[in-house]
């Protein structure tokens, strides 16, 4: 399995480092001692066969200078048939308690094949027969983004409606960096909409008629979906 090539990598990382802190610990070197007791029970940890991410071991992370790959985000994805997916299977509780807290999420890679090849009216059709209200594509993009803490805001103008991805918790400046490093450094105000405010309004104009538009300053956290103007 890809995860067992995992964990014997970041095995061999870590025994080599580990040799190395032990000489660190005995010349007194500060950090060391908490880093070799860091990467020892990370190791116990990956010789029980389980990824480092999915063991719910209360330790802070201060120590990434090695990149394990085992501390990495993992989403599981299940591969079933169509008629799994109609009968809604999930995966056994043994195959849970194997994969630990990371998500997942079942699709069927047939359907998606078919889905690329209708039209968005035929694939609405398709999945409604399905019991299915969205594709697979669009779950693990979600359940990726959640993954790995990102989000999405618009700009939109008269040339193009453009989306950004940004870090969750991120403040309005920061979202403007996405764009260029002037919108954060320049930062002055922005103005923000909900984007099913702005489609149910019809245009930016318009929404401003209505009020619907909200002034925000530096210190504004950007929401998912929104849809932003830039003042600089």
């Amino acid at each position: 399995m890809l995860e067992y090539e995992l964990i014997l990598s970041d095995l061999e990382i870590i025994q080599k480092r580990l040799a190395s802190l032990q000489k660190e610990v005995k010349a007194g070197k500060k950090g060391a001692a908490e880093e070799l007791d860091y990467l020892q029970k990370t190791a116990d940890i990956l010789k029980l066969g389980r990824l480092k991410h999915s063991h719910n071991l209360q330790i802070v992370r201060v120590f990434n200078e090695l990149q394990l790959l085992t501390e990495r985000p993992v989403i599981y994805v299940f591969n079933t048939s169509e008629k799994q997916v109609q009968e809604k299977w999930q995966p056994h509780q043994m195959l849970k308690d194997r994969i630990g807290p990371a998500p997942y999420i079942v699709i069927s890679a047939k359907i998606e094949a078919e889905l690329g090849e209708l039209s968005k009216e035929e694939q609405k059709e398709y999945l409604k027969t399905l019991g299915q209200n969205e594709s697979g594509l669009n779950r693990l993009i979600r359940v990726g983004y959640e993954t790995l803490g990102l989000i999405t805001f618009f700009t939109t103008g008269e040339d193009e409606t453009r989306a950004w991805t940004i870090p969750a918790g991120s403040s309005a400046p920061r979202a403007g960096r996405a764009i260029h490093s002037d919108f954060e450094e320049k930062f002055i105000r922005a103005e923000v909409i909900s984007y099913e405010k702005l489609v149910e309004s019809g245009s930016w104009s318009r929404a401003r008629e209505l009020g619907w538009l909200r002034t925000e300053g530096k210190n504004y956290i950007v929401r998912d979906g929104e849809v932003i103007e830039f003042k600089i």
